[in-house]
């Protein structure tokens, strides 16, 4: 065999894998982000459209049994309002963040960097709301849960364990 078949010849088995990666990427991609889209998106804008809401409320964040209802002007989507893994199961009309009850038709005061504002929650109602003792355990993702804090800066946090 010359030295120029086993070129054409590499060349083309190397043209072989090309294709299958071009076919099968978009594949394995897609996977990819769907096991690993995260929700802080969605947590920031939540957060991000209740401090608007109080910057035109007297600084007065909304009533706990509507916050959703009240934010929702605020919203490019109403997709932000739904925790894309509770989206992924197949559950549409169910949400999956809560805001901090503690907050109702107050303004923030004091410690607003260490504040919850909204967070994934395993109550998965509409306007969910309680005083942030409904974060997931084990966390929805690799065991941390996403939290929005009152200043407006968004992380992940480990869940305490909960008391039975």
């Amino acid at each position: 065999m010359s030295v120029l078949s086993k070129l054409v010849r590499g060349v083309g088995i190397g043209l072989v894998f090309v294709v299958f990666a071009m076919i099968l990427y978009p594949h394995f991609a897609k996977v990819y982000q769907d096991r690993y889209s995260s929700p802080l998106p969605q947590i920031k804008q939540n957060a991000l459209a209740l401090l608007a809401y109080a910057n035109d409320h007297d600084e007065k964040m909304p009533d706990r049994d509507v916050w959703m209802d009240r934010v929702s002007p605020y919203l490019n989507s109403e997709e932000s309002l739904h925790a894309p893994e509770i989206v992924a199961l197949g559950n549409p009309g169910l949400y999956g963040f809560a805001f901090n009850s503690s907050l109702s038709g107050r303004a923030v005061s004091g410690d607003a960097a260490g504040t919850p504002l909204v967070y994934d929650s395993v109550n998965l109602a509409r306007n969910a709301s309680d005083p942030y003792l409904s974060l997931p355990y084990p966390g929805r993702r690799d065991g941390k849960d996403g939290v929005a804090f009152a200043d407006g800066h968004v992380g992940s946090v480990v869940p305490d364990v909960p008391h039975r």
